[in-house]
């Protein structure tokens, strides 16, 4: 017992006598690993992570394109849209919106606040449901029906305090009174067009009664259910071939392009952020190759330790005994399944004493817990693990 415990102290005054080791391995790795999780979460949060709506994957945004022209717009024309809505049948319900700066104001005096139009459809295609009050409705998109408004969560608090009576009050846009009518969840923020805080029906655009040129509508839409991205795309290009022959003057040469609205809401950063993710992954590699660099050269060092040990007298058994009570403290984290170098090297090996290797690993660990749930003394605890592990090692020896 009295040479375990030699043995014990000698492998932890080992390790103590290289913090420098283990603080460079450690710096290394967790900077690696830090840039990646910084950059995964990021990864997550724009392309991983579904949109906190309502079924998010049925949502598509339709824009009109024109490749003659060279012409590749996010908006469509109000009556061109009206023809959509008609003709689909792979799209369950439209919505339409767009920008539009009113100058806001109340009883005590101007705000600074930003504002979009939308149909009432919009709100219903997103799945939205009000906070407080209610959402407009579809026959309030009419002139003389239409001075009606729902703001956002954050314009909510900002603005009114978070006041339970904001429903009902009046906001006046260029001057004239709108009716506050609902307060939209917290989630709508988490789409770009979240940015707008006051949402007033598209009725007040004059832009509503002009032709097809007029291509300033934003549409969002939900596709039926079990309809893929592809069939969409497909029935909306034949859709815009028969709009272009009704109509090629307003629409000759246009054709309709429809996309996920999850990657719509990326954009052009998709690319940028896939690119510098596999940058960190680049860096994580080259710290994992430092730091085994920085083990093999431990590893040749120790040659010289075990052969100086050797020549001043130690049997081969107390190295051996030393090395397994050191390889005993590994097995205080838990098992994770072997990465792909020692994967390969297990492919070589018999699959009965692959099978026994991973069960002896899971073992050990368990019984690390045990010891650590009973407060056993670590030292006590490393002996008995490092004499089971030499029970393992030979029953994999002498495994036929």
């Amino acid at each position: 017992m009295d040479a375990l415990l030699r043995d014990i102290r000698i492998g932890i005054r080992s390790l103590l006598k290289r913090p420098v080791f283990a603080v460079i391995a450690v710096v290394t790795l967790a900077l690696g690993l830090g840039a990646n999780t910084a950059i995964f979460s990021f990864v997550n949060a724009f392309l991983l992570r579904p949109l906190p709506l309502s079924a998010p994957d049925r949502l598509v945004v339709l824009g009109e394109v024109n490749p003659e022209k060279r012409r590749n717009l996010a908006t469509a024309s109000p009556r061109n849209i009206e023809d959509w809505q008609k003709q689909s049948q792979t799209i369950e319900q439209f919505g339409a919106w767009r920008d539009w700066h009113f100058r806001v104001s109340t009883t005590s005096g101007p705000l600074v606040a930003s504002s979009a139009i939308a149909s009432a459809e919009l709100f219903q295609v997103l799945g939205i449901k009000p906070l407080r009050g209610r959402l407009p409705l579809p026959e309030e998109n009419q002139v003389g029906r239409d001075h009606v408004v729902v703001i956002t969560n954050s314009f909510w608090q900002t603005q009114f305090a978070g006041s339970e009576s904001v429903v009902g009050q009046t906001l006046f846009l260029d001057k004239q009174p709108f009716t506050i009518i609902g307060i939209l969840p917290a989630n709508f923020e988490a789409l770009n067009l979240g940015s707008f805080e006051i949402w007033a029906p598209l009725s007040v655009d004059p832009d509503q009664i002009l032709g097809r040129h007029a291509k300033n509508r934003r549409v969002y839409a939900r596709v039926k259910e079990h309809v893929s991205l592809n069939e969409v795309q497909s029935e909306m290009t034949t859709i815009a071939s028969r709009l272009a022959q009704e109509y090629p003057a307003e629409n000759g040469g246009w054709t309709i392009k429809v996309n996920s609205l999850q990657r719509e809401e990326v954009g052009d950063l998709r690319t940028s952020i896939l690119l510098f993710l596999g940058a960190v992954g680049m860096v994580l590699l080259i710290a994992c190759i430092n730091v085994s660099n920085l083990f093999l050269a431990r590893a040749m060092a120790r040659r010289k330790e075990f052969a100086i040990c050797i020549a001043l007298g130690a049997r081969r058994f107390q190295l051996v005994r030393r090395l397994l009570i050191e390889a005993a403290r590994h097995h205080r984290a838990a098992y994770r399944n072997p990465g792909p170098t020692m994967r390969a090297r297990w492919a070589k090996v018999d699959p009965a004493l692959k099978a026994r290797g991973h069960a002896g690993n899971r073992r050990l660990h368990q019984q690390w817990c045990r010891f650590t749930e009973r407060k056993k003394n670590p030292l006590v605890a490393n002996v008995a693990i490092a004499r089971e592990l030499a029970g393992w090692c030979w029953s994999l020896a002498t495994l036929n």
